[in-house]
């Protein structure tokens, strides 16, 4: 099942999701801006993740989630976001 991008709801999920894991799992993380979320929804189904097995709670999922979180805060976030797609 893939998410609809013109429906509102999933995107709500994802950024609600990504905004949790950033602001616990990287205290120096810069605030998130409209385009980070982007950035990390694509970088995410681009790599395999889908928002239906989050909400399931696939923990593979939610390994590859926590991964790309770690490497956009690695990159000191939207500074270098161009160099992490």
């Amino acid at each position: 099942m893939s998410v609809d991008e013109t429906t509102e709801h999933p995107k709500i999920l994802a950024n609600w999701v990504i905004k949790q894991m950033v602001e616990h799992m990287l205290a120096d993380a810069p605030e998130l801006e409209g385009k980070d979320y982007l950035v990390l929804r694509t970088v995410f189904r681009s790599a395999g993740g889908e928002w239906s097995a989050i909400t399931g709670g696939d923990t593979k999922a939610l390994d590859l989630l926590k991964n790309i979180v770690t490497a956009w805060g690695a990159e000191q976030g939207p500074k270098k976001q161009s160099e992490f797609i």
